[in-house]
């Protein structure tokens, strides 16, 4: 099972396009040492006509950009001008054909091998890797530190090629871990554990803080909490400077909703009953950068690049891309289903792979949409998993998902692909009215609308 899991690690953190989540296909590395499918790269770029302006190809992951070989070219040729990994590459044919096209060499006894014997093998260890002869069987049943590995019978003549093994072995793990993941037993999150609160009340504050949505950023090295508190109309972070804890306040024109990181130092601010996002720089304290004009009121808002956002409209219920001078590039409201599934898009959240996650609070659900209004998942659950009030979302290193489930006072946890896995937290973890959500550095952030204080938790998630 130890090669089997390394074998799978190597598939899936080095081996897998991040876009079409398979073995990589023609791969390309960008200047920031990102791969992906040559075919996959393309029909992202496609997406993004801010990146063509600028004659380069965006990082799907990382956001960095690569400039066009020969930008002169039509579009469609950038992406097949990048030179081709011959690393990644020569890992997928060597896999391809298992390291070995001996099959005879294959279905040999390996520690005879090794001895200069040659006896076939009649079964597998499959914590060695290792095709054995039935000598060797009982040796390593004897063997105090091989006497509990798992051993698979071959049936003789049957004829495996240690390539096919190893993915059958992986067929199991990957069972496995699901049936784990499934029973609340997998280790993909361990139960957050309260870490700190920080209170949010301030100075000057006329009305009870109402924190509706939080964002993270390090700066000069430390955590800096941005809060949106609608009730006092403005913007607040919260940050440690020398060891002291200190915080710095940004009156608004108007009730702010979201708050989204917008490269290192800014974050974008919604307003959902003013036409306009705002774009401020933390220093850690706030400074106002600039006001931009939209012509619709937004509520949700991510940032799919330091130049481009999505945001959510109730009226009505859209998803707008844009970009940071409020001009519409993209406005989806029908998805390839026909149908306008949402109705109120109140929390967005970009995913790592380019696509848009919707936390709809009027239709209860959680959509996962790109950036052309193709569905890749809804999440809708009926009887006592029905989402009362989904607001705040969010997702792990590992891609998993974060809901905040407010009327049900709950945090809950699901798969990249949208699937329950658990209640990560709950009303017995003293959570209540859990609004914004914000996933950074191994620690959850959760907003409670009607406390004055963000909590924040550890969580373990094993790499």
């Amino acid at each position: 099972m130890a090669a089997a899991r390394k074998l799978e690690s190597l598939n899936e953190n080095f081996l897998t396009c991040s876009i079409c989540t398979e073995g990589y296909k023609d791969p390309c590395t960008l200047t920031c040492g990102h791969t992906f499918c040559k075919d996959c790269l393309g029909k992202f770029l496609k997406t993004r006509q801010d990146a063509i302006r600028a004659k380069s190809i965006p990082c799907p992951y990382c956001r960095q950009m690569t400039r066009a070989p020969q930008p002169d070219r039509p579009v469609e040729e950038w992406v097949k001008q990048i030179k081709p990994s011959f690393l990644i590459q020569g890992l997928l044919d060597t896999l391809a054909c298992g390291g070995n096209t001996d099959h005879d060499t294959e279905n040999r006894c390996h520690p005879c091998q090794d001895l200069g014997d040659s006896h076939p093998a009649n079964a597998y260890c499959q914590d060695c890797d290792v095709p054995l002869c039935e000598r060797c069987v009982k040796m390593h049943a004897s063997l105090p530190g091989t006497s509990n590995h798992v051993i698979a019978d071959l049936g003789g003549a049957v004829k495996v090629t240690r390539r096919q093994r190893c993915t059958e072995h992986n067929e199991i793990f990957v069972d496995t871990e699901l049936r784990k993941i499934q029973s609340g037993t997998s280790d993909v999150m361990c139960r957050p554990v309260l870490h700190k609160t920080v209170g949010i009340r301030v100075d000057g504050d006329r009305e009870q803080p109402y924190p509706y949505d939080i964002t993270v950023l390090v700066v000069d090295g430390e955590d800096t909490l941005v809060v949106t508190d609608r009730n006092n109309t403005c913007l607040k972070s919260f940050y440690t400077k020398k060891n002291i804890s200190r915080h710095s306040k940004l009156d608004l024109a108007s009730k702010p909703t979201s708050v989204t990181r917008l490269g290192d130092n800014k974050v974008a601010v919604s307003f959902w009953s003013h036409n306009e996002i705002v774009i401020v720089w933390v220093t850690p304290d706030l400074v106002l950068q600039h006001r931009v004009t939209t012509k619709k009121k937004y509520i949700g808002l991510t940032a799919l690049s330091p130049t481009t956002l999505a945001a959510g409209c109730g009226d009505p219920p859209c998803v707008d891309i844009l970009d940071v001078s409020g001009r519409v590039m993209t406005s989806v409201s029908t998805f390839n289903t026909g149908k306008n599934l949402m109705r109120y898009p109140s929390f967005l959240c970009a995913t790592d792979r380019g696509n848009i996650l919707v936390s709809d609070a009027g239709s209860h659900s959680v959509y996962c949409i790109t950036p052309e209004g193709d569905v890749v998942f809804t999440y809708t659950p009926t009887g006592e998993r029905r989402l009362s009030e989904p607001q705040g979302i969010t997702t792990t290193s590992t891609g998993h998902i974060l809901v905040a489930d407010c009327w049900a006072h709950e945090v809950v946890l699901l798969t990249p692909a949208g699937e329950f896995v658990r209640d990560l937290l709950t009303s017995h973890d003293g959570l209540q009215d859990p609004y914004g959500l914000m996933f950074c550095d191994c620690k959850l952030y959760v907003a409670e609308c009607y406390e004055d204080a963000v909590k924040v938790f550890n969580c373990s998630i094993p790499q």
